[in-house]
């Protein structure tokens, strides 16, 4: 206390000088943070702007660069289509010249894979291709259900159909088919010509113009079909259903839980849309790298200006700290002990004169009792006792927390226990139709232990096993003595069980796991079941299986156990229940 008194005056001196030294050094340091994260976001939106400006920049190039290959590609389809249109208009036959003009295209165009030429009955008339791509497409097959044949053969179709290409073979050929309808001398359709591409020049390409090793392209058709499905880079565009959303100005998005941000140009005349992504991480990686040499800073600079700031509070705090731990250690100590105080008052008296009028009329003092009614009188007199001491170890069970609970050690027959038990609980097991069994050892010794407080035990375990045994269940108390002579007992029911999980709760104090089942009880038995049980020197343990039962088994030390000089002590293994799965001990 005086310690406590010295400290006060210097507190009382110091205390606002160190609290206003503390705040200005808090209100420096978060200053200081403040201006560096304040910075950090604006280098972060310049990085981020570069970005964007960088994705939309690629993407107008690939656009321009796509929109010269379709282009240039589509002004041959025009030719050969024009070619066909003079052949039937002047009724003459140029497949040679045709076909030597594919040949030549296919050897000035190293984009272009093949060329067909289909008439309107949808049959091959020519075709020539490169060498790796002649088994791109069956020339012998009908392509009157294919796809820009269908689509051109309609009055007012655009001119030029786009489609993906997406071959099978070993060596697969990732591409892009244009088709142009071609029209006879009278307007009707006279069939179209195709031209396979190879967009492996286009990503070639895109290698070239970008420095980014996570940046990414592909090109989107009208119906938001990918040309490049199937490549590594691909799975990029899993989400890009959403892509039709997006502006001519590059925007973020997030795909498979990353940010990506987005470039996009639209080449109308051809229906597609070129879209560049660069993955934000890989654009960010130097504002990080400059990000982390502050944020060490910072954090160093703020553990050093907390840790200053919590001495110093601690040290005007403490006094404070110290009187209200007194007083609420002085108030909780009060209210504990007039609540047990009153408790005992309270519930004594009442239970003193229960167990008083009971023994009067069971002695004939208000007249002569029929055995039975005397026998009535008998167990309400023992109920109230026990009640009685119920009473008693609520406060045995704080004085057993404060380690000055005492044991009446006497020389206790177990049997003599068992017996009394059964008595008392007689009724409710009958009334619920249980069936109890008491196997005790032959010739068991004497245990040396506060007979009460093994009573007290039995009756706790034996009402539990009562309350949460069904009708026509089995109950057996067993007293056995173990290879190691530790004598062992056992209360087993074959009830509702418990739950692994909730064993820890049952033992804890006021636990309580069946409490659904309305169930009574307060949740102070099993925990000072154990509480006794180990204040023998013993332990406690419970084993338990939801569905097939519980077994409480109390093992006492072979200290304990009292030998007349003529007996030899009987070895009896003690055997868990094979059902039992579920073991738990503390």
């Amino acid at each position: 206390m005086k310690n406590i008194h010295i400290l006060k005056k210097l507190y009382r001196k110091r205390s606002r000088s160190m609290r206003t030294f503390a705040l200005i050094a808090i209100a420096g340091l978060f200053l200081g943070i403040g201006l560096t994260v304040r910075q950090a976001f604006v280098d972060y939106a310049q990085t981020h702007e570069q970005a964007r400006k960088e994705a939309q920049r690629l993407s107008r190039l690939l656009a321009l660069h796509v929109n010269d290959q379709i282009a240039t590609t589509d002004l041959l389809l025009q030719q050969a289509a024009h070619r066909h249109y003079l052949a039937n208009f002047l009724h003459v036959n140029l497949t040679h010249d045709i076909r030597q003009d594919f040949k030549q295209w296919l050897n000035q165009r190293k984009t272009i894979e093949a060329l067909v030429l289909i008439n309107e009955h949808g049959k091959t008339e020519i075709a020539s291709n490169r060498p790796e791509a002649k088994n791109w497409i069956n020339y012998h097959q009908s392509f009157q259900r294919f796809a820009p044949f269908v689509a051109l053969q309609k009055e007012g179709a655009p001119p030029l159909y786009v489609l993906r290409y997406h071959s099978k073979e070993a060596q697969p050929f990732y591409g892009m088919i244009l088709a142009r309808r071609i029209n006879k001398p009278d307007g009707t359709f006279g069939g179209i010509v195709l031209a396979a591409l190879n967009t492996r020049e286009m990503m070639h390409y895109f290698d070239s113009i970008t420095t980014r090793s996570l940046a990414y392209m592909d090109v989107i058709l009208h119906h938001q079909e990918s040309i490049f499905t199937g490549m590594d880079y691909a799975r990029l565009w899993q989400g890009r259903t959403a892509l039709h959303t997006i502006q001519p100005t590059a925007h973020t998005i997030e795909i498979d839980s990353e940010k990506i941000i987005i470039g996009q140009q639209e080449l109308a005349p051809f229906s597609l849309n070129v879209y560049v992504a660069i993955k934000e991480d890989d654009y960010l990686n130097h504002f990080w790298r400059e990000r982390f040499k502050e944020v060490t800073f910072v954090v160093i600079f703020l553990i050093v200006g907390i840790s200053v700031s919590l001495i110093v509070f601690a040290m005007a705090s403490q006094v404070t700290r110290v009187e209200q731990s007194e007083k609420s250690a002085i108030l909780a100590s009060q209210a504990k002990s007039e609540f047990l105080a009153n408790m005992s008052h309270e519930l004594r008296t009442p239970l003193n004169a229960i167990i008083g009028f009971s023994e009067m009329m069971n002695g004939g003092y208000f007249g002569p009792l029929n055995a039975r009614q005397k026998e009535r009188m008998a167990d309400i007199t023992l109920c109230g006792n026990h009640l009685l001491q119920l009473i008693n170890d609520i406060l045995e069970f704080s004085k057993g927390e404060a380690g000055r609970l005492d044991l009446v050690e006497e020389k206790v027959s177990i049997n003599e226990i068992f017996d009394e038990t059964v008595r008392i609980m007689n009724e409710k097991i009958k009334s619920k139709g249980i069936k109890i069994i008491v196997d005790v050892a032959p010739k068991l010794p004497l245990l040396f232990a506060d007979k009460r407080k093994i009573t007290q035990i039995l009756i706790n375990l034996l009402s539990n096993a009562v309350k949460f045994t069904q009708p026509t269940g089995t109950i057996t108390l067993s007293a056995r003595i173990e290879s190691n002579h530790d004598m062992v007992i056992e209360v087993s029911d074959t009830g509702i069980g418990i739950a692994n999980e909730d064993i820890p709760i049952a033992l804890a104090v006021f636990g309580q796991v069946h409490r659904s089942q309305n169930q009574e009880g307060t949740g102070l038995g099993l925990p000072l079941c154990r509480m006794f049980t180990e204040l023998h020197g013993g332990v406690f343990t419970l084993i338990s299986a939801l569905g097939v039962g519980t077994t409480i088994r109390m093992q006492f030390p072979s200290a304990r156990i009292v030998l007349h000089d003529s007996e030899k002590l009987e070895t009896q293994l003690l055997s868990f229940p094979p059902n039992i799965s579920t073991r738990y001990q503390q």
